[in-house]
């Protein structure tokens, strides 16, 4: 796990174009390359900014890509957001619950952050999942990009 970058364009691009990905995204709309690089960019600028952000997920093993994790605030929202998104290829192997519990102790460790939440398509169960697992509760229902979402929350 890295922090996220420019140097990822070629990883958001791969990831993001896979409908079944799409799909989870707030947005579900397939992003353009100079929208996915403008995401990297800001992704770099909110580790300077806010000294947290987006990490680039990669296997222990050999490094391989998996994905992207992040973390950090969000306007109009108390708390820190969670967010992972795991490669297909790569899912079904503990990553997601893996990179939770990283970012819940650091949320909760050195920030000293008192929530963190996270959104998740009610159609998303994986991802539900993972996050009931770490303890998120349901909070409630909201209307995110046209589309419903479940807000999901947990304290210290």
């Amino acid at each position: 796990m890295r922090p996220a970058g420019p140097a990822d364009l070629e990883l958001a691009v791969a990831l993001f174009s896979v409908p079944r990905m799409l799909a989870h995204r707030p947005d579900p709309s397939p992003p353009s390359r100079d929208a996915l690089a403008a995401e990297m960019a800001e992704a770099e600028a909110a580790w300077a900014r806010d000294g947290v952000g987006r990490w680039r997920l990669s296997l222990r093993e050999d490094g391989a890509a998996a994905g992207f994790g992040g973390l950090g605030p969000r306007p109009g929202r108390e708390g820190l957001n969670l967010s992972f998104h795991v490669s297909p290829a790569m899912q079904g192997r503990g990553l997601a619950g893996e990179f939770v519990a990283g970012a819940l102790a650091l949320a909760f460790g050195a920030l000293r952050a008192s929530r963190v939440y996270g959104l998740a398509r009610p159609w998303n169960a994986a991802s539900l999942r993972v996050l009931e697992r770490a303890g998120f509760a349901p909070e409630a229902e909201i209307e995110l990009h046209g589309a419903p979402s479940l807000l999901l929350a947990r304290g210290r």
